[in-house]
């Protein structure tokens, strides 16, 4: 009796716990907006909230591919050093041809070879997706410092910054292709049989072999489509700039990781939907707005997003130890 009064009061733990989680996800934006509205009572105004709609935009656009890799229990750090070098090349083709297409087409290439070297070196030679991609983020920014020799590329001219700062009607373009991601990548993880792969991949690496799926195969793609993303998200961004540095995209990959497990995403694979990248991405918008506002520095920002990423995960193993020893007690009984 006593041994079921005690598995009954972890079970109402369990489901506290998982309502406050998933609760969390929209009360922690909720309180950002409260914040700001009073911070800058002009914050509350249709302009601001398209502003922050193509923000997010482009943070969430990044987020999509982050979203892949995590669900495969993977992380890709080098997302912002391939930001900065496709659109540092894309930007010097179109400053100095005048080449929109060749330019964005370039990016999108560059990107998405780099997500596919990426993706070779951790499924086929193993090497772990940390290592592989931190230190491809390194060889890519040095690339990019080499190539740009301390210049700066600026003053695009209008139909390639129509991408990232035009609009069609009262809606910016970041936004409508930043739907155009959601709805692709929404089928592509729930009605394709790769997306559910990637999650089969994410939940046990090993039943996904038995069953027939090419894991290497499926990595491979999952980091050559992040490199990808990243391409479109950096150009977006540099149209938008309007000025392209070495140090362009510096810091977006710990912003998309940060926007993917605010979203509910977990960093031990399989469990997650891309629809919640945008509520994460849109928290971290309102979250620099705020600390902006509050005056708070901009080098401590990436140690409050970083503290607010380390917070999240432990919460997530916090509850799943608590969970798994609801399981043992289950089978015990």
């Amino acid at each position: 009796m006593v041994k079921d009064k005690g598995l009954v009061h972890l079970r109402k733990q369990n489901v506290k716990i998982i309502g406050l989680f998933k609760a969390g996800r929209f009360i922690f934006p909720l309180l950002l907006l409260i914040i700001l509205a009073i911070l800058q009572p002009s914050f509350l105004t249709m302009s601001n909230f398209v502003n922050i709609l193509r923000q997010s935009s482009i943070l969430f656009i990044l987020a999509a591919g982050q979203t892949l890799v995590i669900l495969t229990e993977g992380i890709d750090l080098s997302i912002g050093s391939i930001i900065g070098f496709t659109a540092c090349m894309a930007g010097s083709l179109v400053i100095n041809d005048g080449n929109n297409v060749i330019g964005i087409f370039l990016a999108i290439i560059l990107g998405m070879l780099i997500g596919l070297i990426n993706g070779y070196i951790i499924s086929h030679i193993r090497v772990p997706a940390f290592v592989t991609t931190y230190g491809m983020q390194i060889l890519i920014r040095g690339l990019t410092i080499a190539f740009m020799k301390g210049d700066v590329f600026w003053g695009f001219n209008d139909s390639f910054r129509f991408i990232g700062a035009g609009s069609i009607g009262a809606i910016p373009m970041p936004i409508i292709i930043g739907v155009l991601v959601l709805i692709i990548f929404y089928f592509l993880l729930n009605y394709s049989t790769f997306g559910q792969s990637i999650y089969y991949l994410g939940n046990n690496r090993n039943a996904t072999k038995v069953s027939g799926f090419k894991i290497r195969k499926i990595e491979t793609i999952v980091y050559a489509i992040s490199g990808l993303v990243a391409s479109i998200g950096g150009l977006l961004y540099l149209s938008r700039l309007n000025s392209a540095e070495a140090s362009l995209g510096t810091g977006f990959e710990m912003d998309a990781i940060a926007a993917v497990v605010l979203g509910g995403t977990s960093f031990f694979g399989a469990e997650g939907k891309i629809e919640n990248a945008i509520i994460g991405s849109i928290t971290i918008t309102l979250l620099k707005n705020a600390m902006n506002l509050l005056g708070i520095s901009s080098y401590w920002q990436p140690f409050i997003i970083g503290l607010l990423i380390v917070v999240i995960i432990a919460n997530e193993r916090a509850f799943e130890k608590l969970r798994n020893l609801i399981l043992v007690r289950e089978r015990v009984n």
